[in-house]
């Protein structure tokens, strides 16, 4: 069949077993080996035109987080396609990657739809805090992750940002 709208993105594998990709309103699971569908998650929240073209999905552990180019952040079993939370305010037009901090278990990107920084539990869906501009400047691109330095970097039309994550 035809799974368009994943575009800007490939394919993403669960447990060597399982090719996940987005298409129309909904993301799918097929066996990587038959190409047989497995599962289907429709997102009922989507703007009914596949979008799935901004941030790669990521997968943590027994975790899918996606976000289709509306507003929705959602986190599925990728074994089954369940919905496990949505969060229908987690994040407009997410940048292309979301990194999963695992010292706190929480989810950091930037929204590029609400000109933020967005830090969501990992567990919840939850937002727990929205970094809304600095100097009156949105950001705008992604957040990157220095481990070494246990430091995230992003920009803004104006600036680059260094900062810390903790949740309190």
């Amino acid at each position: 069949d035809i799974f368009a709208s994943n575009s800007l993105h490939p394919p993403i594998v669960y447990d060597n077993r399982i090719a996940i990709t987005g298409g129309h309103n909904s993301i799918y699971g097929f066996d990587i080996t038959t190409g047989e569908k497995l599962w289907e998650y429709e997102d009922e929240n989507s703007l009914g035109l596949g979008q799935w073209g901004k941030t790669n999905h990521l997968i943590h552990g027994d975790r899918l987080y996606i976000n289709e180019t509306g507003e929705d952040v959602s986190c599925l079993n990728p074994e089954t396609g369940e919905l496990i939370w949505d969060n229908i305010k987690g994040g407009a037009n997410c940048t292309d990657n979301m990194h999963y901090y695992e010292k706190e278990d929480l989810l950091v990107f930037t929204s590029w739809g609400y000109g933020s920084v967005m830090v969501l539990d990992a567990f919840t869906g939850k937002t727990l805090h929205r970094e809304y501009e600095y100097e009156f400047s949105s950001f705008n691109n992604d957040v990157v992750f220095d481990e070494e330095r246990d430091l995230f970097i992003t920009s803004t039309y104006k600036h680059v940002v260094a900062f810390k994550v903790q949740r309190q």
